[in-house]
């Protein structure tokens, strides 16, 4: 764990909450880099928890706080696994090629930012999963332990991931995928098949047309069939059709001659159900989708806290352990409906309680 980004050395407290936030995502060691700041090279200037000189200073001070505090709670967090009922999914296919194709790789890094920032403003763990190919069996059983898979522009599809996903969802997941999924297969070809090529069957619908939205476009709105709600459909529209009787049609283009046409569709497959969204996912289509899904915020009926302050899980048989991580510079105000036990500090919260800049609560409801 590096102390220093760039030219940018951690406030008070950064490192600590640095610290902890790897621990509240599975880690069970934690490797400072460096010890020393190197007094000549190309890294002379990244700090390490020593200076130059080799004296005490707040950066070492830091350091031994987390020392203390974990030689006294380190047993209980060890072996406990980070909870998630979300996964975004990746993979080195679409990696490794949206770097040079231009029509879907850009929307991937937007996209994944405006999921992640829905669930972490709505304090829903999540996890992101790597998509293994050859070892489909195996994965298989792992996403089955997540509630909510979201694919948000997967091009590249091999058709044994397809089967896998489709088996994941007909026993009960539900998965989401973006515009521009399936058009190519694993040799990076466009696929001679109505789009979304191997999801197609699972999706329940077609691409009739599409179009890239850049330059001197207008951006185009979404309406919510049945609801007061507009959207934009940022980045590339997938212009759907439907072709299976069990889809249901959530929302609606707005604007551009595609004005009525299917945006965001939604297909019973099994137990599960099937999303499709025909443009790159932002902030608010992401945070409207969650509210329609069956997950919840584990703070939820117990704890109120900003969004500025990040919720994780570590848990095993025997208990639950809630991190509370405030990336804040500012103090902020969180309210507990139930008695707690805070581990590092030993104190029991209740009520509302300042939980400082950068701090770091490890919590067990009393």
């Amino acid at each position: 764990m590096g102390e220093q980004d760039g030219d940018a050395i951690s406030a008070p407290g950064q490192m600590r909450l640095w610290t902890y936030q790897s621990i509240a995502h599975g880690a069970d060691m934690i490797l400072y880099f460096r010890w020393r700041t190197a007094t000549f090279g190309t890294e002379m200037y990244w700090h390490g928890i020593n200076d130059y000189h080799n004296q005490p200073n707040r950066r070492v001070a830091e350091a031994g706080r987390v020392g203390k505090e974990l030689q006294k709670v380190g047993g209980r967090i060890l072996g406990k696994r980070y909870v998630a009922e979300v996964a975004l999914l990746r993979d080195y296919d679409n990696e490794w090629d949206g770097e040079l194709d231009k029509w879907y790789g850009p929307l991937t890094k937007q996209s994944e930012l405006g999921w992640y920032k829905a669930l972490q403003y709505g304090h829903i763990p999540s996890d992101m999963v790597t998509i293994r190919p050859g070892m489909e069996s195996e994965q298989l059983r792992e996403l089955a332990n997540y509630k909510v898979l979201v694919y948000t522009h997967p091009a590249i599809l091999r058709d044994s991931t397809a089967a896998m996903l489709q088996k994941y969802v007909e026993d009960g997941g539900i998965l989401i995928f973006g515009c521009r999924t399936g058009y190519k297969n694993e040799f990076g070809h466009c696929r001679m098949q109505p789009l979304p090529g191997p999801a197609a069957a699972m999706s329940g619908v077609h691409v009739e047309d599409f179009t890239m939205i850049n330059g001197t476009a207008s951006p185009v709105s979404v309406r919510f069939k049945d609801q007061a709600l507009d959207f934009w459909a940022p980045g590339f529209n997938d212009i759907l059709n439907v072709h299976a009787d069990t889809v249901e049609v959530l929302a609606e283009y707005a604007s551009s001659y595609y004005e009525g046409k299917p945006a965001l569709t939604v297909n019973r497959v099994g137990k599960g159900l099937v999303y499709y969204w025909g443009a790159a996912f932002d902030l608010a289509l992401a945070a409207e989708l969650l509210r329609q899904l069956p997950v919840t915020s584990p703070l939820a009926g117990w704890c109120k806290a900003p969004s500025t302050v990040e919720v994780a899980i570590r848990a095993d048989v025997q208990e639950e352990l809630v991190f509370l991580l405030n990336y804040s510079g500012e103090t902020a105000q969180v309210k507990l409906s139930v008695e707690t036990e805070e581990l590092l500090s030993g104190s029991r919260l209740t009520g509302t309680v300042p939980l400082e800049p950068y701090g770091v609560w490890v919590l067990k409801k009393v």
